[in-house]
């Protein structure tokens, strides 16, 4: 068993006030230019979307631990290469939230910076995704996996300053729009309204790629502890702003930095993205 310390998204109303706030601001001035201030930057804001963080499809089977191609299709592989011999590993993770932006955390951009950004991945090991279906069909993805380039990163300008890894969050803003109508594969995960309570359900699902002891995408079941109970993690004390999730399963651990973790609406229509795992 493992207490997972995880830093708390804002809602996307508070995103939506830096967008205007941004626009009657001296570019220098950092008071508006918090975690998520990226998305208000430069001429061609990217809005959140309307359609996202679609539900696991019923009409598929998951075993255990194992994801299908169909679904969490808003992860983000992040890749770097080794320095002497080249190698690309897979070390982090991220998340789409819009045409622009991808979520992670901020230990994954600096001071390295990704060097690989993969959209629509499902299995590290092959360019063309394929499952097998409960039928015996053959369930692929529509093209190969998008590799994209990224023109801005930015870390919360209070990282690692109230404590270890304390507001550990970044932006990767991308250098040209996701075409989500040319990819079924790329969906964004919806952000949280100002009402929702991650504590009013408990239950979540992180994903990630077990890099290098799997290639497929995996998920694990957290379970949310009291901050009482949780008040030591393996990188310090819980600081404000920060919750805690437990799971049984010790699954994930090569590349699940900055892995979403998800939870379902009271209504169940959809997934929203309520932290990222550090």
């Amino acid at each position: 068993m493992s207490q997972v310390p995880v830093t708390s998204t804002p809602p996307a109303s508070y995103v939506e006030t830096l967008e205007v706030r941004a626009t009657t601001q001296n570019e220098d001035e950092e008071t508006y230019f918090p975690a998520y201030a990226a998305l208000a930057l430069g001429p061609s804001f990217s809005p959140l979307p309307e359609f996202c963080g679609p539900l696991p499809d019923r009409s598929v089977v998951e075993f255990g631990n194992d994801t299908h191609l169909v679904n969490y299709r808003w992860m983000v592989a992040l890749g770097y290469k080794h320095p002497r011999t080249k190698e690309t590993r897979f070390l982090c993770s991220g998340s789409v939230i819009s045409e622009r932006y991808v979520l992670t955390v901020a230990n994954c951009v600096t001071p390295k910076q990704p060097d690989v950004i993969r959209l629509g991945e499902w299995d590290l090991a092959t360019d063309i995704d394929c499952t097998t279906t409960i039928h015996d069909f053959l369930l692929c993805a529509p093209q190969p996996v998008q590799v994209v380039e990224y023109e801005e990163i930015v870390v919360h300008p209070t990282y690692n300053k109230r404590g270890s890894l304390s507001d550990n969050i970044a932006l990767i803003r991308l250098a040209e729009p996701i075409d989500f109508k040319k990819n079924w594969m790329i969906r964004p995960i919806c952000l949280p309204e100002p009402d929702f309570d991650v504590r009013a359900d408990g239950t979540a699902t992180v994903t990630s790629w077990d890099f290098p002891r799997s290639s497929v995408l995996r998920k694990a079941r957290l379970d949310s502890v009291d901050v009482d109970h949780c008040s030591i993690s393996p990188r310090g004390i819980i600081l404000d702003g920060q919750i805690c999730f437990r799971t049984q399963d010790d699954i994930l651990c090569g590349g699940d930095s900055g892995s979403p973790v998800v939870m379902p609406t009271l209504t169940s229509s959809k997934f929203i993205q309520h932290t990222v795992k550090d």
